[in-house]
């Protein structure tokens, strides 16, 4: 889904023939990077949560790691030399470079929030405890389980 803004300018400019082999390679390497990106942001918070990272106990802690940290700045800096040879190479028209870089931000966001989200879709497959309904939670919740005592004997009376 973070693809197409770019996908549709890349698509744009080859059906003009307006767009030439070096800004195709540079937008190739916009993608390649934010797959690179993807990849690492999965891998470390997989291995946050194995530490317990996510837990409600003392061991919590922010889903940025100084590892995304450090591969956010990396491809921040990357990115913007990539755009900035891009807007070189399109003989300096902003509105399309305002696409690419619309797109790129797109692109990176999506790749890192997707890493939670596989995390999430991970934890549903494997542990049982992540496929309660609504219903089932309240039941099983303290706080609904006196909710639901005091409503009882309301009704009863």
């Amino acid at each position: 889904m973070a693809t197409i803004l770019l996908t549709v300018l890349v698509v744009s400019e080859i059906a003009n023939n307006s767009m030439d082999r070096i800004t195709l390679n540079y937008v190739c390497l916009l993608y390649l990077g934010a797959v690179i990106f993807h990849i690492v942001t999965t891998i470390d918070t997989f291995k946050l949560a194995s530490e317990g990272a996510f837990s409600m106990d003392e061991r919590s802690r922010s889903f940025f790691s100084k590892a995304k940290g450090n591969m956010m700045t990396g491809s921040f800096i990357y990115v913007l030399t990539l755009l900035i040879l891009i807007y070189f190479h399109n003989d300096y028209t902003f509105d399309t470079f305002m696409g690419y870089i619309i797109g790129s931000v797109l692109m990176y966001a999506v790749a890192t929030g997707a890493a939670e989200f596989q995390l999430l879709a991970y934890c549903r497959f494997k542990f049982s405890s992540f496929n309660k309904t609504w219903e089932q939670h309240k039941r099983e919740t303290p706080r609904y389980q006196k909710k639901n005592k005091k409503s009882k004997s309301k009704r009863k009376a």
